[in-house]
């Protein structure tokens, strides 16, 4: 299970009282007593892995994006993501469908521009499939790995531009002649054929048995797009989000049209499939010191970095210790490179814990650096990841942590679509590195 930790290890809290040489600064670069040593070139095993352990939901987080459709890149290959939705009764008033006539019943989806990578104008062709199962944590978490049951006969098919941008315009309910401007949103019409079996049977559509015959009838579904060129959608599916199944049905006398609304999501969870058959990546996948290396978003691949030979400092004193390394620049690629990165590591109980560096301040938005941004070496402008890790190296160097393994991956990783390529440790001109400060008192 991963944790995620915002605020500094104990561990670190201890190593920074009882060894205060650690400390960063321009003291200790002005301290004429202390022997500094600048080593740029610390040799470090690097390869690029695939990822298996993504969480896409987390009982009590409130992730706000997920993504539906395809992409196919040169050099990452296909890459899919499918969504799960959970779905249940919320209103105690629940109308008598039986001697109603119901109009349409449509998915309501807020979309999200968080989400929008390929091509805006491709035509997504989406379907809806019910869940033979429920979506049922296994802990408090699910994986994008975790796979769950569905019938094969979709409930909605629709094909449709999905536009991020513009908003869209709807009946009133209570004037068939008035519309009103919403919020972007992704509509899809269901097959009332197989809904109407179940809004019109008051033993399974009733609130007062706490919706468990519902539950055990409508599982759940899962959302599919097929689009006809590389494009990929946000969903906005936070918990303040209105989404919806919405029931538009007819009063007895024809005068008024009303909608009755059914929760959508309260868990949901992203499933990624990833290709890399005859794509670089693939022939780089477990290979170590490789000249380029490959970081993707949703369940794509991560960079593993091997830290051993850093135990040949164990009587180092260390000041600082920071990742380099540069992203390859391409040519109109297909979507963004990924925009920020954490650090990771595995516990001696296998637990994934997330890296937090004390040399930076601890806030959520940056507290290991790990930004792309842009630098100029000797005339030629550069985008580059910096991440530090001091204190982990440290721990690690001096025999308080284990295992030698870190894995550098994209931050928000379900929730986005970027990849890049990095220059890796077998580059001729920027190789990734391992940057120390050190000094001998």
């Amino acid at each position: 299970m991963r944790l995620y930790f915002f605020l500094l290890f104990a561990i670190v809290g201890v190593l920074s009282s009882c060894n205060e040489e650690i400390t960063v600064g321009s003291a200790i670069l002005e301290d004429t007593t202390i022997d500094v040593s600048f080593t740029d070139t610390f040799d470090i095993n690097v390869k690029t892995v695939l990822d298996d352990t993504v969480v896409t939901y987390r009982t009590g987080a409130d992730s706000r994006t997920y993504l539906l459709g395809e992409l196919s890149d040169p050099s990452f290959g296909f890459s899919k993501s499918d969504i799960y939705l959970s779905t249940q009764l919320i209103s105690s008033s629940i109308p008598s469908f039986d001697t109603l006539n119901v109009d349409s019943i449509i998915m309501v989806f807020p979309l999200d521009t968080f989400g929008q990578f390929g091509n805006e104008s491709a035509v997504h062709n989406i379907e809806v499939f019910q869940l033979n199962e429920e979506l049922e944590p296994i802990g408090d978490i699910i994986l994008a790995s975790d796979v769950f049951d569905v019938n094969t006969t979709p409930v909605a098919q629709y094909s449709t531009v999905i536009n991020h941008r513009d908003s869209v315009f709807l009946e009133l309910a209570t004037d068939r002649d008035s519309l009103v401007k919403s919020f972007p949103q992704l509509r899809i019409p269901m097959d009332i054929d197989f809904w109407l079996p179940i809004i019109k049977d008051t033993t399974v559509f009733n609130i007062d048995n706490n919706s468990a015959t519902y539950n055990e009838t409508v599982k759940g579904f899962l959302l599919k797009s097929n689009p006809d060129d590389s494009s990929i959608a946000g969903i906005n599916l936070s918990s303040s989000s209105p989404l919806s199944i919405a029931i538009y049905y007819t009063n007895l006398d024809g005068t008024v049209s009303n909608n009755y609304l059914i929760d959508v999501g309260a868990i949901r969870s992203s499933q990624f499939t990833h290709d890399y058959s005859s794509t670089s990546v693939g022939d780089a996948i477990d290979q170590t010191n490789t000249e380029f290396g490959y970081l993707q978003s949703m369940q794509g691949v991560n960079i593993e970095v091997d830290l051993s030979s850093v135990k040949a400092l164990e009587n180092t004193v260390i000041n600082k210790a920071q990742l380099e390394f540069f992203l390859l620049e391409e040519t109109d690629p297909l979507v963004e490179p990924v925009e920020s990165l954490e650090v990771v590591f595995e516990d001696d109980e296998g637990n994934t814990i997330q890296i937090v560096d004390s040399t930076l301040p601890t806030t959520v938005l940056d507290y290991l650096g790990g930004d792309l941004e842009s630098t100029v070496i000797g005339g030629q402008t550069l985008r580059k990841y910096e991440v530090n890790i001091t204190n982990h190296v440290v721990l690690f160097a001096r025999g308080d942590l284990d295992n030698p393994i870190i894995t550098v991956e994209a931050r928000n990783k379900p929730q986005r679509a970027t990849r890049s390529i990095i220059l890796g440790t077998s580059h001729p001109e920027f190789p990734m590195k391992l940057k120390l400060v050190t000094s001998n008192p």
